[in-house]
């Protein structure tokens, strides 16, 4: 939930079976046996429905950066701002999208995502140089 609305983001299907087989396997590794909740209605597509923060944190999150090996001061929303900027750089996806996909009203907020790389710099330099000339 954002600023009191619910929110819900498309993943690929083989991100949401490695998520729900993540989530839904307990500390001893057995699948299925975690009390995060499996959607009563399979049409939903939620991963995880009804489920809350301090659940997610303790279930998920913690458990995943754990095994990653990532340092406990990575947080969870330094991913959001990646993604931005590998939609928007590295993938070509329009800004505008890229806002809509992030669930900002504001296309300024956007920008504050994104984080320009050298290489988008010179593509696009190059990109814009080619048609210059052609």
């Amino acid at each position: 939930q954002k600023s009191g609305k619910p929110r819900s983001m498309a993943v690929s299907d083989s991100l949401a079976a490695d998520i729900r087989a993540a989530a839904f396997t307990d500390p001893n590794g057995t699948v299925g046996s975690s009390e995060l909740p499996e959607s009563k209605d399979p049409v939903d597509g939620l991963l995880f429905p009804r489920v809350s923060r301090q659940v997610f944190w303790r279930q998920v999150w913690k458990p995943a950066r754990k095994a990653a090996g990532i340092s406990d001061t990575f947080r969870f929303h330094d991913m959001r701002h990646t993604s931005i900027s590998w939609w928007v750089n590295d993938f070509g996806m329009k800004l505008q999208d890229a806002r809509d996909r992030a669930g900002h009203h504001n296309i300024s907020v956007t920008s504050k995502y994104i984080h320009a790389t050298r290489a988008s710099e010179v593509a696009a330099l190059n990109a814009f140089n080619d048609a210059m000339t052609a």
